[in-house]
């Protein structure tokens, strides 16, 4: 069925890598998961935080199943385990603050189609054998970043120049975005909410003259490009195939070191953890264009 897996998780300037892959092979389960941690700092015993917790316990969770399932209920499913394992930790669950997330791109592959499950800003693009580039999922978060960037740009303009100075002047922002996960104004995000359900997008595509399945976390991105450009997903689904997820990774990586502020291109990191995975197709063995 698969001609070709590609796969690449790179940390970035956090101690952790909060992001994970699903590399289920055996049940057709392949996905991108971005952890977020909570803002009421939390660490384990063995110093791991919420959102590398969050975006691991849904890893797990779709390594353990085999055979064709439901992936958006299996999303859904995880998310009350999320809940579940944070009321256990002692965590208020009906503070918005204090939850572990994860966004997450998930899909199954069938002999015939793909389903697929989204939340957050995780994303999944379909590319086809005459190179159309066809985007599945939006970045969910693109409003809610847009507003904490325009705030840390004002904290700059201000005269703030330390990291520590700009988190703080910004936190407050950030804390109210969090009230908007799950919301009609929101962003959908696996959180442990039960509102979750309601934002999920999934579906199913079918198969005709897909080549390719790109599955992305937000750390990966076209330096200096706005997403909201025309052509953003084309190029960079083009980017990530031509080149390999890894030498495109760490490309990018060289890019951050050479533009540490965020200068160049405006960010909150210098560098974000970056994951992806390509599911590349067989094609069919019949020569195109053969009479029917």
């Amino acid at each position: 069925m698969l001609e070709k897996l590609d796969y690449v998780s790179i940390k970035g300037e956090q101690p952790l890598n909060e992001d994970a892959l699903v590399l289920n092979s055996l049940a057709g389960l392949f996905g991108v998961l971005d952890g977020a941690t909570s803002l009421t700092p939390y660490v384990n015993r063995n110093n791991e935080t919420g959102g590398y917790i969050a975006a691991n316990l849904l890893k797990a969770h779709f390594e353990r199943l085999s055979g064709p399932t439901d992936v958006r209920g299996e999303l859904l499913e995880a998310n009350r385990k999320l809940r579940a394992e944070m009321a256990e930790q002692g965590i208020d669950v009906d503070r918005k603050e204090r939850l572990w997330s994860a966004a997450a791109a998930v899909v199954q592959i069938h002999e015939h189609t793909v389903s697929f499950a989204q939340a957050g800003d995780c994303m999944l693009l379909a590319v086809y054998r005459d190179g159309t580039v066809r985007p599945l999922t939006r970045p969910q978060l693109s409003h809610i970043d847009s507003v904490t960037l325009a705030k840390w740009q004002e904290g700059r303009e201000r005269g703030l120049e330390t990291k520590q100075q700009l988190r703080a002047y910004i936190y407050e922002t950030i804390k109210a975005n969090r009230e908007r996960s799950n919301t009609p104004d929101g962003y959908s995000v696996i959180n442990g909410e039960e509102a979750a359900s309601h934002y999920v997008e999934y579906g199913t595509v079918n198969r005709i003259r897909l080549q390719h399945l790109v599955m992305l976390s937000d750390g990966i991105y076209l330096p200096g490009r706005d997403s909201a450009e025309p052509s953003y997903w084309t190029d960079l689904a083009e980017a990530v195939v031509s080149r390999g997820l890894r030498a495109y990774a760490e490309e990018l990586v060289r890019f951050e070191q050479e533009d540490p502020d965020g200068k160049r291109h405006l960010r909150l990191k210098k560098s974000d953890d970056k994951s992806g995975v390509i599911v590349s197709f067989h094609r069919p063995q019949h020569m195109e264009g053969a009479s029917r």
